[in-house]
């Protein structure tokens, strides 16, 4: 119960990371020689760079701080599954939009998922999770080349996993915008875009974005209109 309500001050969309850090360290103290208190151990220390992200300091910092501190325990992975994944949140809020023109929220991110959570995921949809992750933090970088690649590969890693359906379709899209944006060449791109379309077609029949990704279809097989 405990656990849970920390859990809850620290995930909340205006997090309240001093309560959650509070709770964290009396499960340690109470409970130590429960799985709560270990994973506790770890996302008590993960606070201080979740800190840094919300208030804009340097996170860079604190990562490399936290894990030392936590290398080798077996809660280090899913700690930084949700740095990553706060990083990417940060970066859409106005604020960070403001004060952050060179989208560093995005790249932390990405870079943070690629380099130290795709490696050690625990399992096949961990890995696909933390694939997704970095495609939704390439798309919103506009490096649509990188986030065909992490969709394509989240969809590898776990065919059945929650996203696998937009994963499919965002990687078409990306595939689009190359084209549109003329970086890659129009026949590669057409392969590519029918690869991921028809594959999320089979899929997902009956998709709200069936009827899209059909017109598109037709449009590379018979020519558009």
């Amino acid at each position: 119960m405990l656990y849970s309500i920390a859990e809850r001050y620290q995930n909340s969309p205006k997090p309240d990371y001093a309560k959650a850090a509070s709770l964290y360290q009396k499960i340690i103290a109470d409970y130590p020689s429960t799985a709560y208190a270990a994973r506790a151990k770890v996302f008590s220390g993960a606070i201080k760079v979740l800190t840094a992200i919300d208030l804009g300091q340097d996170i860079n910092l604190e990562l490399a701080k936290f894990k030392t501190a936590y290398a080798g325990n077996p809660m280090l992975h899913a700690a930084m599954m949700t740095i990553g994944e706060k990083s990417y949140e940060k970066g859409f809020s106005k604020l960070s939009q403001e004060a952050d023109p060179n989208n560093s929220l995005f790249k932390f991110s990405a870079a943070l998922l690629e380099n130290d959570v795709v490696p050690n995921a625990p399992d096949n949809t961990a890995r696909a999770m933390a694939h997704y992750m970095v495609g939704l933090n390439y798309e919103q970088l506009g490096e649509y080349a990188k986030a065909a690649g992490a969709f394509g590969a989240a969809y590898q890693a776990d065919p059945k996993y929650l996203y696998a359906d937009y994963c499919l379709f965002a990687q078409g899209r990306c595939y689009e915008k190359l084209k549109a944006s003329g970086k890659i060449d129009a026949n590669e791109a057409d392969v590519l875009i029918k690869n991921a379309y028809q594959t999320f077609l089979a899929e997902y029949p009956d998709h709200s974005m069936a009827d899209y990704v059909v017109l598109r279809l037709a449009e590379i097989n018979h020519g558009a209109p």
